[in-house]
């Protein structure tokens, strides 16, 4: 299953890049201080964390929203 942006976005100075490495996969997102974004971002770590064929958890979910609301990159 394939989640991706229908384009990437142009990388700014204000982009937050923050990156899970499990294995072989990669989870990487690119994000900004915008509410659409956040929301987004949100909504997909929640569908993300419940699907059983992703190799991705609430604990992850959990990760990448902590890292985003602190700002950390």
């Amino acid at each position: 299953m394939t989640n991706r942006l229908a384009s990437p976005p142009e990388p700014r100075a204000d982009m937050q890049v923050i990156a899970i490495v499990k294995g072989t996969e990669r989870f990487i997102f690119l994000v900004t201080d915008s509410f659409e974004v956040k929301t987004q971002l949100t909504e997909t770590l929640a569908r993300w964390a419940a699907n059983p064929d992703l190799n991705f958890s609430w604990y992850d979910a959990g990760m990448i929203a902590g890292r985003v609301q602190k700002g950390t990159h």
